[in-house]
């Protein structure tokens, strides 16, 4: 048992250093050298907990998606249908792209735009959490539109494209052009998209 969990928390290590790389360099330039150097473990140990390449690679994806998935969506989910539901998850979401984890703003949204052209099964594992989320926005916006908070002619996919472009938005602008109102911006356009989204009156 505790060879075991000591071998699981080495992974874990492994993996949280690979994180680190992939989010400054992608996840295609990840390689088990340069992860044994910045380690300090052997080659052949870092093998041994993944076997190749390609499955360092997608231990990263899975490894980033579970902590967006524990830092975002798990606890957005606990806040009451509805409204509050929404402005919780896109403040999670600022949150999560402000944290200081990663200096080039959302690992998930750098991997989709790394592996965007790249067919294979990290494009399609990728692929298919960023639908997942997109849906979730979407039922989100319908269950608002149940309950009369938002108006019955609302486009929920139009809104989850949007609240995704947002947040897209912003990342690029705080990241890429440094741009200190890049909050204030995202702030601004969510809160048109909210308002828009409502019955009117």
């Amino acid at each position: 048992m505790n060879s075991v969990s000591k071998g699981e928390q080495t992974k874990a290590a492994i993996v949280r250093a690979a994180m680190r790389e992939a989010a400054v360099s992608g996840v295609n330039a990840l390689s088990i050298g340069s992860l044994a150097s910045s380690t300090g473990m052997s080659k052949s140990g870092l093998f041994g907990h993944f076997g190749s390449k390609e499955a360092l690679q997608m231990s990263v994806l899975e490894a980033v998606i579970d902590k967006f998935t524990d830092r975002v969506i798990v606890p957005a989910l606990k806040t009451k249908d509805g409204i509050a539901r929404l402005e919780t998850l896109f403040d999670l979401f600022i949150t999560w792209m402000r944290e200081k984890d990663y200096d080039a703003g959302c690992p998930v949204m750098a991997l989709s735009l790394e592996l965007t052209g790249q067919p294979g099964p990290m494009r399609d594992f990728i692929a298919g959490k960023q639908q997942e989320w997109m849906d979730m926005v979407a039922r989100m916006a319908a269950k608002c539109v149940a309950s009369g908070q938002f108006r019955a002619d609302l486009d929920i996919g139009q809104f989850a494209f949007e609240f995704e472009g947002i947040a897209f938005g912003y990342n690029f602008s705080q990241y890429l052009l440094r741009d200190g109102r890049s909050e204030e911006m995202a702030r601004a356009a969510f809160a048109r998209l909210m308002a828009d989204a409502k019955k009117a009156g």
